[in-house]
């Protein structure tokens, strides 16, 4: 039906499973308006934007102009994960020094780590199997456990199923 819970769901769904080139150009038309009913509100304009930055199909500049139309406390949040999950080696380190090193409020570190980790690109977390592994230690501070927890749970390389990862 039409502005159903069911289409806002499926469109969700859709958006997260999408693979082959001619759906996740679908995707952006889903993004675009393009579908009969379907009321996109910043949120599920969110869930869109992210998954098209996933797949690399928005570049920095195109997730900006998403946080113009969206200047709320949930617009700067997902612009956070979404920039995060570009699929790029610069972005990834980018991000994985600022979710390591950087005085983060609790939601920023939580969004950055979302938009960092990735099934999709195994090529990109191989790297950070190892750095995992090295910043463990030094990352469990009992002054920071929200930091500590952070780190230690949600960026484990669980994506990477590789005999390094086996191995640290």
């Amino acid at each position: 039906d039409l502005g159903s819970d069911a289409q806002l769901n499926l469109a969700r769904l859709f958006a997260a499973l999408a693979e082959n080139p001619s759906q996740v150009h679908r995707i952006r038309e889903l993004l675009d308006g393009a579908l009969p009913g379907l009321n996109i509100d910043a949120d599920l304009r969110w869930v869109f934007v992210r998954e098209l930055a996933e797949r690399g199909v928005l570049d920095h500049a195109a997730i900006d102009e998403e946080l113009e139309r969206d200047k709320t406390l949930s617009g700067e949040l997902n612009h956070t994960a979404a920039y995060a999950s570009i699929p790029d080696a610069k972005v990834k380190a980018e991000i994985w020094n600022s979710i390591i090193n950087d005085d983060l409020s609790t939601s920023i570190r939580r969004y950055k780590v979302s938009g960092f980790i990735s099934y999709r690109h195994p090529e990109l977390m191989d790297q950070y199997v190892a750095k995992y592994h090295s910043v463990l230690n030094s990352v469990w501070n009992p002054d920071s456990y929200e930091k500590s927890k952070a780190v230690v749970e949600s960026l484990y390389p669980m994506y990477v199923g590789t005999k390094s990862t086996l191995e640290a």
